[in-house]
């Protein structure tokens, strides 16, 4: 039964298909008069292919259904004779291939049979290129052993292409022989190599005896697929082959494929015949357009004349890429509404990943129905992503954004004790805690370091909590600790195992990764079934479908491994998690999309074989169609040329091109009625991008009157009126009306529960805008608390006894809503992780130190028995003494710490060198003058109720009131802690200076700085000891300054103020900073209290060091004209010239 081979050859669209459909019909129909089973098979590229032939056959009335009608792909077909035949062989998968691949290239390596790819062999782009490398010699059947000969015959046995060939021939040994078992493997390329020896053994399964047999939809085949069809045509009484291909032939390039494929099925037939279909334009179902297109495409444009007639194509340039998704989605949803099944409209990407994001994202909006064929690689899940957290993790030893990335992730939840909130409250829920601890206590980065300081303050705490039962301010600090103690130090047990070198093979590495993620609750739990809300019970079962197909996908890794015994070698977590890597991207998940009864996004090479009445070709810029050639690294195209030369075919740019011209012609000329390409002629950064050159091959073929290229999109983000088709353009368009004084539109935004929303935020912004840009002075929007309910809570907070710190004043008179936020909202940033020299510690610590100095030095008063020279040795060793016990106790765990706290060391022991000089000119400018020089009478001296550390207040003196009863604002109470206060006598009387010790440099004050608001804290300071009474009622400030321990040591405060020791303060400078601020601080109070916050700072470039620039609009109330009148003086005015001078001349 030696079939004559029947070659079917015509252009697009002539109906050789359609002619084939008739013949199995035909035999179909005498098989079930017959009242057997059909004895036929139909061979078709895809599984869409298939069901389109499936769907077109049975179209047929007299067709009722058929119980066997054989219509496969070439693979199922291989399949099924695999499954029939007589040898036991299994299927190796793409992740096993690379397994084994990867295996074999170790051997290699151990048998030191690697010299010219040995710095790359344990790279994954080796193993790629190896894995394509034997799959294109196997597509074209050429052996390993053919291979090396030709290697050694014409290339000497070049290193390169020994280790490649000898690669390929362990693989090939592998397959028949995997470890002594059995069991035969095969892989993609191999299946149909089995199948074709199957036949030859003549185990043909169902196929033994056939009719019929149609290949349809192919431009060529490899040279096992024609073994395959030369053993059919022993069993079949017909065989009947489609090709693309015309008569005469005017386009070589375009079907050169197809001339090789005709040409070698005559050779290897007994007997075959051509039969030719010409275009029949008359009968043909497709428009001219895509007849001419059918009939010219790449012909020489010499011999083209172009076509007036383009009835059934559009050429597209979009503004854009958002213009040209719109408009794609625009037209698809017209044709929806106008009753098109939407089936029968696909939208074709080269590129489904990289280019049809925006398009269903427009789609969704649209609320168009849609199927996508861009599969998701499992390492795209977002719990494999998860996953790999946790070996990041390990790698990156526990840097701060990857350990909360794990910790703060919904697949993270361990059921741990103690690691669960202990109140309730976010502050105590796990990642918060756990990042709250690390900032704040600046616990820095890296495993080890972090844990140790970590449990030396759980430690701490609970010594201090034992010393001190009573102190309650803590409790949330503590239980934020315990949280973080027992997670981290859990997390650092279970990840213990990824922490051992090279101890696991990639099979026990996978092991090892499932335990710790189900420990750490990465697995879905059963009882989450449980939940009520729709949402996240999908969300869980979704959740569920991943591990599931993630476990699966791993485990049957591992039964490979074991089963064949590969990858057996111990690797690193690092060279396992980068092979793992590279497998699972190779996994796809499963779509649960459906594809029938919706539009269809599909890859270019899912369209070559359908009929479609619509079809849209998207994203057709340069480098779309053709598509390049990308260099493998490994044969450079003159070498892939010369191979060619010795009967081995690899690929190179002349196939490419070839390859490119049948695809973009196979699948243009599957459009039935109308034909649309299109492409962005700008890219998102506004530069020009330009039309693939097969659209210009396309727009060649017609006059410019037939088909003119329409320029769709605009770069105004408006869209218009007559084409929106989407809520948002909805919204846009209603919002613009309004504007024009047409509010109709914007009123059924009102209408739907999906826009209403969005509505109310329109209104709401817009009475935000008309308050900042067009009312006279600030509004609630730029600050000001005005309502009932807010006032009535700055009452209750700022009572009239409140006392306010002088921190707080001046930090609102220095920016009201920088305070709003930092004061009222208790916002505040975070600190940073990583570990660095931490200045807030520094300064409490050199307070510390200070207060404890001068404690011991009131106890023992060297003045009054050392000479000053002696005094100054005293005090410098005393802050050297108090210094070290204080920084021992510092704990530092890591390399970076230590170095850090020696230069900490190294800095307050220059600091206190340096003290003990600042001591001797601070004291030798009074020594001569005075009759008794000044020495320390109080330090840390606090007045009003002052917060502690423990969370309680300490009083020692009364707050001190500032202003009068005939004020215009009542007066307000004030509290702080001066650091040090200098008594003496001078000419009889008793004279005080106020000190205050700084770490880092501070500007000098001057009277505009105080009436400003900015700079109190020294005024304050000595009017307060002066209303106190502190000293005596008759006592006289002389002076009050900064003591800078990094710079000069003492500096007098105020910069209008003499120089020169010694020079009393003046009581008329005290009398005016008394009235100064009896009048100011009553003010400041009273806006706050008020509630006026405005967006408002006197420094223009306060944006670049706030932390609050992000939410904060001070920039845009400055770019206002002045007539708004947007301006807020939080100080006093300054005094007229006269009074200044009035003032001076007092001085």
């Amino acid at each position: 039964m030696l079939a004559e081979i029947e070659i079917l050859t015509g252009i697009a669209g002539v109906g050789k298909t359609n002619r084939l459909l008739a013949e199995y019909q035909t035999a179909l129909q005498v098989a079930t008069e017959e009242k057997r089973i059909p004895r036929l098979l139909w061979l078709t590229p895809t599984l869409r292919s298939r069901e389109l032939v499936r769907q077109q056959l049975f179209a047929d009335s007299r067709l009722k259904g058929c119980f066997a009608p054989n219509i496969l792909t070439f693979d199922q077909f291989a399949e099924l004779i695999l499954r029939h035949g007589s040898e036991p062989v299994r299927f190796l998968s793409d992740t096993a291939k690379r397994l084994v691949v990867r295996s074999l290239i170790d051997q290699q390596m151990q048998d030191k049979e690697l010299t010219h790819f040995r710095k790359i062999a344990h790279t994954e782009g080796y193993l790629e290129l190896a894995c394509q490398f034997i799959s294109e010699l196997k597509r074209d059947e050429i052996w390993p052993e053919h291979f090396l000969e030709t290697c050694h015959q014409h290339l000497d046995s070049r290193r390169k292409d020994c280790e490649l060939g000898d690669l390929y021939l362990r693989y090939q040994n592998f397959l028949h022989n995997p470890s002594g078992t059995n069991i035969k493997l095969y892989d993609a390329e191999g299946r149909f190599w089995s199948a074709r020896d199957a036949l030859e053994r003549g185990e043909y399964g169902p196929f033994a005896a056939l009719d019929l047999i149609i290949v349809d939809g192919f431009t060529d085949f490899t040279f096992t697929q024609y073994g395959i069809l030369d053993r059919l045509a022993d069993r079949a009484k017909r065989m009947l082959i489609s090709l693309p291909l015309e008569d005469p032939l005017a386009r070589k390039d375009l079907f050169a494929k197809t001339i090789v494929g005709r040409t070698s099925l005559k050779k290897a037939a007994t007997r075959s015949s051509v039969q030719h279909l010409q275009p029949d334009k008359a009968n043909s179902n497709s428009p001219p357009a895509i007849q001419f297109i059918a009939r010219n495409l790449f012909l020489n444009p010499r011999k083209l004349t172009p076509s007036t007639e383009g009835t059934g194509i559009e050429l597209i340039a979009a503004i854009g890429p958002t213009s040209e998704a719109e408009y794609i989605a625009r037209e698809a949803k017209q044709l929806l509404l106008q009753g098109v099944d939407p089936g029968q409209i696909v939208i074709c990407f080269r590129s489904l990943k990289e280019d049809s994001s925006l398009l269903m994202e427009i789609l969704s909006a649209a609320g168009v129905p849609y199927y996508s064929d861009s599969s998701t690689a499992v390492t795209e899940l977002p719990l494999t992503k998860a996953l790999f957290s946790i070996l990041q993790l390990e790698q990156e030893d526990w840097s701060y954004d990857r350990l909360m990335k794990l910790i703060d992730s919904n697949f993270f939840r361990p059921s741990w004790k103690g690691y669960t909130a202990t109140n309730g409250t976010d502050t105590s829920s796990p990642a918060i805690a756990i990042s709250t601890i690390i900032r704040r206590s600046l616990l820095g980065e890296g495993r080890y370091s972090l844990l140790r300081k970590l449990n030396w303050l759980v430690e701490n705490e609970k010594e201090r909590a034992e010393e001190q039962p009573e102190e309650t301010s803590r409790e949330t600090f503590r239980n934020q600790l315990a949280i973080a103690a027992a997670g981290l130090n859990r997390l650092s047990d279970v990840t213990a195992p990824l922490r051992k070198r090279k101890a696991f093979s990639f099979a026990e590495w996978i092991e090892q990764l499932v335990l710790i993620a189900r420990e750490l609750g990465l697995q879905p739990v059963a009882k989450a079934k449980r939940t009520t809300d729709v949402e996240e019970k999908d969300s869980l079962q979704q959740q569920r479908q991943q591990w599931d197909f993630l476990e699966k996908s791993l485990f049957d890794a591992i039964r490979f491994c074991q089963q064949f015994q590969i990858a057996q070698q111990k690797i690193s977590l690092t060279e396992f998690q980068s092979q793992l890597i590279h497998i699972l991207q190779r996994i796809r998940f499963p779509q649960p999309q459906r594809e029938s009864g919706v539009i269809r996004l599909l890859e270019a090479s899912q369209v070559r074989n359908l009929e479609i009445d619509y079809l849209f070709l998207a994203g057709m810029t340069e480098g779309s169609f053709p598509q390049g050639r990308n260099e493998d690294c490994i044969y450079s195209e003159a070498e892939r040329l010369q191979f060619h030369e010795w009967d081995i075919p690899l690929g190179h740019s002349a196939t490419q091109t070839q390859e490119e011209m049948l695809l973009f012609y196979s699948i243009i000329t599957r459009a039935r009625k109308r034909l649309i390409l299109s492409y962005p002629s700008v890219n998102t950064g506004g530069e020009p991008l330009f039309p693939a050159p097969y659209y210009q091959s396309v727009r060649e073929l017609f006059s410019e009157s037939a088909v003119p290229v329409r320029h769709v999109g605009s770069l105004n983000p408006l869209p218009d009126r007559q084409t929106m088709f989407t809520s948002t353009d909805l919204r846009l368009v209603a919002t613009e009306a309004v504007r024009l004084k047409h509010p109709e539109l914007f009123a059924t935004l009102f209408t739907s529960s999906e826009t209403t929303p969005a509505a109310r935020t329109i209104l709401a912004t817009t009475n935000m805008a008309h308050a900042r840009f067009h009312t006279h002075g600030f509004t609630p929007f730029e600050g000001l608390l005005d309502s009932t309910y807010n006032r009535n809570l700055l009452s209750e907070h700022f009572v009239p006894d409140y006392q306010f710190s002088t921190r707080q004043l001046e930090n609102y008179a220095e920016c009201p809503f920088r305070f709003m936020y930092a004061e009222l909202f208790r916002l505040q940033s975070l600190d940073p992780p990583e570990i660095k020299t931490d200045y807030k510690r520094r300064g409490i610590i050199t307070h510390d130190i200070l207060a404890a100095l001068h404690r011991q030095y009131q106890e023992e008063e060297p003045h009054s028995s050392h000479t000053l020279s002696d005094e100054a040795v005293w005090v410098q060793d005393l802050f050297q003494t108090l210094t070290t016990e204080k920084l021992i106790n510092l704990p530092s765990a890591s390399e970076l710490e230590q170095v850090l706290m020696e230069v900490e060391q190294e800095l307050f022991q220059q600091w206190g060198e340096a003290f003990g000089q600042h001591w001797t000119n601070y004291a030798g400018d009074f020594l001569e003058t005075w009759d008794e020089r000044p020495v320390p009478r109080f330090v840390e001296l606090p007045f009003g109720e002052v917060p502690t550390e423990k969370g309680d207040f300490e009083i020692l003196y009364e707050s001190v009131p500032f202003g009068n009863d005939s004020g215009e604002a009542p007066p307000v109470r004030i509290r702080g802690r001066i650091d040090r206060i200098d008594v003496g006598q001078y000419e009889g009387k008793l004279h005080f200076n106020v000190i205050d010790f700084k770490t880092g440099s501070v500007k000098k004050v001057n009277f505009r700085d105080i009436l400003s608001g900015r700079k109190l804290q020294l005024a304050i300071y000595t009017l307060a000891v002066q209303r106190l009474g502190l000293i005596s009622p008759d006592a006289v400030p002389f002076d009050l300054g900064y003591w800078l321990l990094n710079e000069d040591g003492y500096n007098r405060g105020i910069t209008n103020h003499p120089q020169r020791f010694p020079k009393i303060l003046g009581q008329q400078i005290v009398d005016r900073l008394s009235a100064i601020l009896d009048e100011l601080l009553p003010k400041l109070a009273s806006e706050i209290r008020a509630g006026e916050f405005p967006v408002f700072n006197e420094d223009v470039n306060c944006g670049q060091r706030c932390e609050f620039r992000t939410i904060c609009r001070v920039g845009q109330i400055r770019s206002l004209p002045d007539s708004l009148d947007k301006q807020f003086q939080t100080g006093i005015e300054e005094p007229t010239k006269d009074e200044q001078a009035e003032q001076e001349g007092a001085e």
